[in-house]
């Protein structure tokens, strides 16, 4: 028994919820109990997830803003534990509570992902695609997962409650966080294993509503009256809030098949804009939207334009295309790793090729593409020659015995851990034992043909040193993207012979021939930067010390958050154990 004092009340007893409770009854609510607690476990996981792609998609995002997102779930997430904490003792009615904070989690969580997208016009006017600094995404997402993620942390401590007058209070801690945990990380396997690919956002927040919703009417019904921890109603209100809460819950259902592809569609058009969305898929990987605006189709990845057809920018990937291209002499095995559809494949087959192997993680992105049959992707996906594999690039080159004359990176830069594993010293190193005698290994990085910003050139500096540990002749080709080709043989990057490949490969009236081509590869343009590159000073760039994202987000930081910049270039000396001591002098 304890007592509570209500202000201006006589002082009461009150017993504990769960004393009374005795037998299969007892077994029911403890297992009910315990159940909720895999549910709320599962669903403050895929929420979160939800919630974090799409916001990651809203504010063109990188690892920076994935963080911030993330911080901002768990600090309130904190913040409703340590809420609820403190007053789950002096609740005479903590059932109350719990009922309600389910149906609120299954309110918000779904309103939240709806706000969401398009959480960049919503609260600060950015268009769709426009990068944004960290200060809006903090404040924006703060905004938008402080109710679900406060509601989520605050159900921890009711469940401890309500457990603890049948399992003692140490013990029904330690449990509920078992099983909580459980439903953690069943939840974040569905997710990436099944859930992601299988339905949209909003239709798996629905379900997750439902989920809590149905918690709410089950609580109900195996708690009998006597021992409802203090419902203040008779059996018969019982029974209608029994049955208001499944109509709920029934109408939800109907919502999520229904309403739901409505709620979604409209959310995608207030995301977009003027633009018309025609195609979206949810992968494990990231999410796919395509739009229609004046003839063209744009695909979006993650919130970034990867792919333009009808009629993708040639001047940019027919430069790279041809330039990698001609540098090789008989080009006739080749590797390309990402980018492919959407104009990579169709400049690089107008070369000699005998075959194109094009490797992609994500086996959505391409399907999207062929979903549009136009003439571009029916000529790269139908050549005979284009052999297309579903699977991470640097496994497929641990994996594969292939020799190849070139290997090509699409339009990719460090900026995401992901990302970054293609430009690592380990990457170089794997890549140059899989090429052939004479084979050349090309990338680009973001350049300018006039000045380089000072993060641009510390970017591309990491680059040229990593790669130069690796190859023994490196050439970088400033432009508006700097081409890096690398090759344990010797380059001849030369004006002319290219000119004259080129024209032997009847490709004499495209973009890179002529003039245009003795400008781009000029050779004192080209030591001017070379010598710019090698007195850059900079870290390496490996798995386990990714100096290419960290230089990357510098760059990131230089053209949309001033101060985000500022505390990176602070970050750039320090090592592991000056954090280690760091924190260590805070816990003292």
């Amino acid at each position: 028994m304890r007592s509570f004092r209500a202000k201006g009340a006589v002082a009461r007893s009150v017993t504990w919820p769960g004393e009374g409770l005795t037998g299969p009854v007892k077994q029911r609510g403890t297992a009910l109990l315990f159940l909720l607690s895999v549910v709320v476990g599962g669903g403050g996981m895929i929420g979160q997830l939800l919630l974090l792609r799409e916001l990651f998609v809203s504010f063109y995002g990188n690892e920076i803003s994935m963080g911030v997102v993330l911080a901002n779930w768990l600090l309130m997430e904190a913040a409703g534990a340590l809420a609820a904490g403190r007053r789950a003792d002096t609740l005479r009615r903590p059932l109350h509570l719990y009922l309600f904070l389910l149906i609120l989690y299954a309110v918000f969580l779904p309103a939240a992902l709806y706000c969401s997208r398009g959480a960049q016009y919503l609260f600060f006017g950015f268009l769709p695609g426009e990068a944004v600094g960290t200060a809006p995404i903090f404040l924006a997402s703060l905004l938008l997962v402080a109710p679900p993620a406060f509601i989520h942390g605050a159900l921890f401590p009711l469940s401890c409650r309500l457990l603890s007058p049948l399992l003692g209070e140490r013990i029904s801690t330690g449990k509920i966080y078992l099983y909580e945990t459980m439903g953690t990380l069943t939840g974040g396997a569905l997710f990436s294993l099944f859930l992601a690919g299988l339905y949209h956002s909003l239709g798996l927040a629905l379900a997750i509503s439902l989920l809590h919703l149905s918690g709410c009417f089950f609580l109900l019904s195996y708690f009998p009256r006597e021992a409802r921890l203090h419902f203040p109603l008779s059996s018969n209100k019982c029974r209608i809030l029994q049955a208001a809460v499944l109509t709920t819950a029934l109408l939800l259902l109907l919502f999520f098949t229904q309403a739901g592809n409505y709620l979604h569609i409209r959310s995608l058009e207030r995301q977009w804009g003027d633009q018309e969305v025609v195609h979206y898929a949810n992968s494990p990987y990231g999410k796919i939207v395509a739009v229609h605006s004046g003839g063209e189709y744009t695909f979006f990845y993650n919130g970034r334009p990867v792919i333009t057809i009808p009629a993708p920018d040639k001047a940019i990937i027919g430069d790279y295309v041809h330039i990698a291209a001609a540098a090789h002499s008989r080009p006739r095995s080749v590797l390309l790793l990402a980018g492919g559809p959407g104009g990579f494949l169709d400049e690089l087959l107008k070369h000699p090729v005998q075959e194109v192997t094009y490797v992609d993680l994500d086996p959505y992105l391409p399907a999207a593409v062929t979903r549009f049959a136009t003439p571009l992707v029916e000529r790269e996906f139908q050549d005979p020659r284009v052999a297309v594999k579903y699977l991470d690039g640097r496994l497929f080159l641990d994996r594969t015995e292939h020799r190849f004359d070139l290997m090509m990176l699409g339009f990719v830069t460090p900026e995401t851990l992901q990302t970054n594993r293609f430009y690592t010293g380990e990457f170089f190193s794997l890549a140059g034992r899989r090429l052939d005698v004479g084979g050349i290994l090309a990338f680009s990085a973001p350049g300018s043909p006039v000045l380089m910003s000072p993060e641009m050139l510390a970017l591309n500096a990491v680059l040229y040193h990593t790669l130069r540990r690796h190859f023994a002749n490196v050439h970088v080709i400033p432009g508006v993207r700097n081409i890096f080709l690398a090759s344990a043989a010797p380059l001849d990057i030369d004006a002319a012979v290219l000119d004259k490949r080129l024209e032997a490969r009847g490709l004499a009236g495209e973009f890179v021939a002529g003039n245009y081509l003795h400008y781009r590869l000029d050779e004192e343009r080209a030591r001017c930067l070379r010598e710019k590159l090698t007195a850059r000073e900079v870290r390496l760039n490996s798995d386990l010390n990714p100096a290419g994202f960290y230089y990357a987000l510098r760059y990131w930081g230089e053209a949309f958050s001033p101060g985000t910049l500022t505390l990176l270039r602070a970050l750039e000396w320090l090592k592991l154990q000056h954090f280690l001591l760091a924190v260590l002098a805070l816990t003292v």
